[in-house]
């Protein structure tokens, strides 16, 4: 995964690896920028995790009570990975402005 901005639209993308580097709202080119997974990210994969070592481990033989625990770990893994999403994009716009600001300034 790669994350990227715009410095004309001033807006984030994020790719995997082998897309091009251009903004996925303009179609111009745009930059590579550094990032950091916030802590919903790893508490999402945690939650996957520890979901997964409980259906392996445990000895819960009623399928419909395996499919709720998984059913509720999927969701809340896909809250905590939308909620990190919108972290990493919120902290580098605001770092990339922060970077602009002071630029203008020198």
């Amino acid at each position: 995964m790669k994350v990227l901005y715009c410095d004309h639209c001033k807006d984030i993308s994020i790719k995997s690896r082998l897309e091009t580097d251009t903004c996925t709202s303009c179609g111009r080119a745009a930059r590579s920028v550094p990032y950091s997974r916030p802590w919903q990210y790893f508490a999402g994969s945690g939650i996957l995790l520890v979901a997964t070592a409980v259906l392996i481990l445990a000895p819960i033989a009623d399928l419909l009570f395996r499919l709720v625990i998984f059913g509720v770990a999927l969701a809340v893994a896909l809250v905590f990975s939308s909620w990190s999403i919108q972290e990493m994009r919120s902290r580098i716009l605001r770092t990339m402005q922060e970077a602009q600001s002071r630029e203008a300034l020198s």
